[in-house]
């Protein structure tokens, strides 16, 4: 009897989870609400807070190439960058800097790139050096931009080209 109970109240639940997933997915635009129906697994792994399947589910829906998929995608990868998915970090503060989609904003860009930047991701470091160096984008901050190319210079993580363009931006600094 408390086996076919237990059992009852499990079917329910996990009835009761794919119901309201689908009925949740029902008002997506087509396009996303395909990506999303392709691999259940996968969202239901991002909605419980699983950053390596928010950080992918993102990756699917913006390389699908819809505008509404796009969008959708970059919610949850701002939500992995939240979440403390260092990758997806560097890809917000990128995407604030770059994309057309979303209104450019530097200081968030700068922001994630931070948050990437001081978890010692090479490409993070390498690119708030160089924003910060030229001063186009971001104030020019000789001071900071010197900080993250030493931080840089001393990452074990760092590639040799890496390296290397943290040496150019800090003797372009010397010169003035």
């Amino acid at each position: 009897m408390k086996k076919r109970l237990l059992s009852a109240l499990l079917l329910c639940a996990v009835s009761t989870l794919f119901t309201a997933h689908a009925a949740g997915t029902a008002s997506l635009p087509p396009d996303v609400k395909a990506i999303y129906d392709e691999d259940t697994d996968l969202v239901k792994r991002a909605e419980q807070g699983d950053l390596e399947a928010q950080n992918r589910l993102a990756y699917n829906l913006t390389t699908s190439g819809s505008d509404s998929a796009w969008k959708e995608g970059f919610v949850w990868l701002k939500r992995a960058a939240d979440g403390g998915h260092v990758p997806s970090q560097f890809a917000v503060g990128k995407t604030y800097f770059t994309s057309k989609r979303i209104p450019h904003d530097p200081q968030q860009g700068q922001t994630y790139l931070t948050k990437a930047a001081d978890a010692n991701l090479p490409i993070a470091q390498m690119a708030l050096a160089s924003l910060l160096a030229d001063g186009t984008v971001l104030k020019k901050d000789a001071k900071a931009a010197a900080f993250w190319a030493n931080r840089l210079l001393n990452n074990a993580k760092a590639s040799e080209g890496h390296k290397k363009t943290a040496q150019d931006i800090l003797a372009s600094l010397k010169n003035g």
